[in-house]
């Protein structure tokens, strides 16, 4: 569908057949249909649209970066390793060359979201992602907005939330393979590689030196403290996921209250007085991964847990 097999820059206003590229990194597909492609050599992403016709998306073949509030199809961005659409058609560059990952907003402005320019040796966790080095060789985002960098060099995968906060989720920053079982955080990666996140919240890392994919388990820990157990006998939910409306069965007798949170433990719907079953609309809920709490009245306020994909 795109190149001639010559890695060259040439072609752009033409038939992507027709054109060359110079070693594809990564493609993703906006919400317009388009093929965004990191040419990585020719320091470009290149477009593809659903006629077939090749330009150039961001960079002018100049190493660096040109800056913030600049457009980026006129802009110096560096080599771009991977690329990412989200929801609003934003367009996320990880920019290795550059240390940094840039959003190009739906004008084709640039903006720095991740990374200090040039540096790339990791400093520190919980401080805006903006303001700490990271080595971006790909980038995901997960249902609910928050941006997965893989941060190579120094054997991490860091998560910038959608405050703008930066953390490592997995990896202690040395190069190995242990740690399965125990906290992400403690265990060694052996230069992962890529970065994708399912529906669940499970983060998957492949590992380039290891020969190996580790999965990272969706953590519930941003959900209140109050949630003690985690007994889905007890509470069935059909369907999950679900799109619209949420059925949840309770097999012990009792008064319920649920509370329904995001991933963020934000509070997103409530229903009290539940006897044994209700019917929950989740219809103007976005899509995302969230927990449902049920507490028992009748019974000592026994507390049970769910999880739940709204698609």
């Amino acid at each position: 569908v795109v190149g001639t097999g010559t890695g060259t820059y040439s072609g752009d206003g033409g038939p992507a057949t027709a054109a060359s590229i110079n070693n594809p990194c990564d493609v993703c597909i906006d919400n317009y249909g388009n093929i965004l492609i990191a040419d990585y050599f020719n320091a470009r992403v290149r477009k593809v649209s659903p006629a077939g016709i090749i330009t150039t998306f961001a960079g002018n073949g100049l190493v660096g970066y040109s800056g913030d509030g600049k457009r980026a199809d006129t802009s110096a961005i560096g080599g771009v390793t991977s690329i990412y659409a989200d929801a609003s058609n934003n367009i996320y560059l990880a920019s290795i060359s550059n240390s940094i990952v840039i959003k190009v907003n739906p004008a084709g402005i640039m903006s720095t979201v991740a990374g200090v320019l040039g540096s790339y040796v990791y400093l520190n966790d919980n401080v805006p992602a903006t303001s700490t080095p990271i080595n971006a060789g790909a980038i995901t985002m997960d249902r609910t907005g928050n941006l997965y960098i893989c941060d190579q060099i120094n054997n991490r995968v860091r998560k910038v939330d959608v405050h703008g906060i930066i953390q490592t989720i997995a990896g202690n920053g040395t190069m190995g393979s242990s740690g399965d079982g125990g906290p992400a955080t403690a265990a060694e990666l052996g230069r992962p590689d890529g970065v994708a996140v399912d529906t669940c919240g499970n983060v998957y890392i492949p590992e380039a030196n290891t020969n190996r994919v580790r999965k990272v388990t969706y953590d519930t820990c941003s959900i209140p403290n109050s949630i003690a157990t985690y007994q889905p006998k007890e509470v069935e939910l059909y369907p999950n996921p679900v799109t619209s409306t949420l059925f949840v069965s309770f097999n012990e007798a009792g008064t319920w209250s649920l509370t329904l949170y995001d991933i963020l433990g934000n509070t997103v719907a409530t229903l009290n007085s539940v006897r044994n079953n209700a019917d929950i609309d989740l219809s103007n809920v976005s899509p995302g991964v969230y927990v449902l709490r049920a507490i028992n009245m009748n019974n000592g306020g026994n507390v049970l847990m769910k999880k739940i994909v709204k698609n």
